[in-house]
């Protein structure tokens, strides 16, 4: 199960006839090249269309994404996904594929806009990302979303209370015209908020039924959204390390 990075590389699950990857070093890592298109039981097409499983990838909930790398490939950490965003260039240009958003995809990272599968349980707010709420697929063409491997454990509360709930959050990174942005966390006074589409005073109204509903909200986070996934290797060969 060698892979040398920069290669091509077969997902052996699927066959000779299965699904292959290119691949590329960027710094120490070894990161395929290419969405992940195995059809894992319950990933999706964007708008369920076989051409854009084709073009860009798959669609995995959280859930799913955590399992959907093939052995010796895994989901990336925060961390990791830091690697590429230092690598990105202004705008993200040099690890957008040509012909996205004027990429000159220097880094062989060639990133593509296959958008995602969102969910919200009223669409009328704006989360602290700056991204309206909304149901449903979107974004193909002009935003790519990947997860991260990390789930990060925060605090919510609402609009006047002192009432705080536990949640773990599920990490994504996202990337549109003006380059790519991780999750991050907003320090006040008492609580930690996570700068994401998940989050804000407001957000169960995006995912749960009622003020108490952390446990449902944490679930739908993890169940309900579908982004692309990027297998990074555990273990390659760089190719100044091929004799």
């Amino acid at each position: 199960d060698e892979v040398i990075c920069g290669n091509p590389f077969r997902d052996a699950r699927e066959g000779e006839s299965g699904n292959i990857y290119n691949t590329v070093a960027i710094g120490t890592q070894c990161w395929m090249a290419d969405n992940l298109n195995y059809a894992s039981s319950g990933s999706k097409c964007y708008q369920d269309n076989d051409n854009n499983c084709r073009m860009y990838g798959r669609l995995y909930s959280w859930n799913q994404a955590k399992s959907a790398c093939p052995a010796g490939w895994k989901l990336p950490t925060n961390d990791e996904w830091t690697t590429i965003a230092n690598a990105s260039g202004t705008r993200g240009t040099d690890i957008k594929r040509n012909d996205w958003d004027n990429g000159t995809n220097k880094t062989g990272f060639s990133a593509l806009p296959g958008g995602g599968m969102f969910y919200a349980l009223n669409a009328n707010y704006a989360t602290y990302a700056g991204i309206n709420s909304r149901n449903g697929f979107a974004d193909l063409s002009s935003r790519g979303w990947w997860w991260t491997s990390t789930n990060g454990y925060h605090y919510w509360h609402r609009n006047n209370s002192y009432t705080s709930y536990p949640v773990h959050i599920p990490y994504y990174v996202m990337m549109d015209a003006n380059g790519l942005t991780k999750n991050t966390v907003i320090s006040d006074a008492t609580y930690g908020r996570l700068n994401s589409i998940f989050c804000g005073n407001t957000y169960w109204y995006h995912l749960g039924e009622n003020y108490h509903s952390s446990s449902q909200a944490q679930t739908r986070m993890e169940t309900m959204f579908y982004f692309s996934v990027r297998c990074v290797r555990t273990k390659a060969l760089q190719p100044d390390e091929i004799t």
